[in-house]
C-alpha cells in the first residue's frame, strides 16, 4: 500500500465527504458551487455560475492544508489550463498519475464536445485521483454531471496529472 502525506490523506477524506453535493438548476449554480466559486474568488461573485470543477479540486485542497497548518503548493485557480501551467513551471507534473493527485483532461479530448470557445486552454476538466485499477482511475469530480460525482476514467490518456504537494 501507498505511503500518504498528511495533505493527500485529508485531501481524499474531504473530497469523498462533497460527493452527492449538487448544483440547484444546472447552471453552475447552488449553494455548495457558490462556496468554492467564491472561495477561489476570495468572496468575490465574478465566478458565480461559472465552470467549477477546478474550484472543488482547489477548494478541497486549501481547505485540508488549513486544517493541518500548512501552506497549500496548489494554486488557487478556477482554470484547468492555469493548474497546467504552473505545475509544469513548478516541476509538479506527474509521469503518471497517483493516488490523491490532480487530474487535467487535456483539450480535445473526451467532454470537448459542449461548444465552448476554449481558445488558447489547454485542459478543459480537472479532477482528484482516489484510486487505481489497472488502466481506469477512480476519481472524485466536481461539475460532473452537475454535481460532485465519483467517476471511472478508462485509459486517461488524454490526461495531464498534477502533485498537490
Amino acid at each position: 500500500m501507498a505511503e500518504y502525506t498528511p495533505l493527500v490523506q485529508r485531501t481524499l477524506q474531504l473530497a469523498k465527504q462533497y460527493v452527492g453535493q449538487r448544483e440547484a438548476t444546472g447552471r453552475n449554480d447552488g449553494w455548495f458551487p457558490r462556496l468554492v466559486q467564491r472561495f477561489v474568488a476570495k468572496g468575490s461573485r465574478w465566478l458565480d455560475n461559472q465552470p467549477w470543477c477546478v474550484c472543488y479540486a482547489t477548494y478541497v485542497i486549501h481547505t485540508a492544508a488549513k486544517e493541518l497548518g500548512i501552506k497549500p503548493a496548489f494554486p488557487n485557480s478556477a482554470s484547468s489550463s492555469q493548474v497546467y501551467a504552473w505545475a509544469k513551471q513548478h516541476g509538479k507534473l506527474l509521469r503518471a498519475p497517483v493516488p490523491g493527485c490532480v487530474g487535467l483532461v487535456r483539450r480535445g479530448g473526451q467532454g470537448d464536445q459542449d461548444g465552448r470557445n476554449d481558445a488558447g486552454k489547454t485542459h478543459i476538466h480537472t479532477f482528484i485521483v482516489h484510486d487505481i485499477q489497472g488502466t481506469t482511475l477512480i476519481t472524485t469530480e466536481g461539475n460532473y454531471r452537475n454535481s460532485v460525482c465519483w467517476n471511472k476514467r478508462r485509459h486517461p490518456w488524454n490526461c495531464d496529472f498534477v502533485a498537490i504537494g
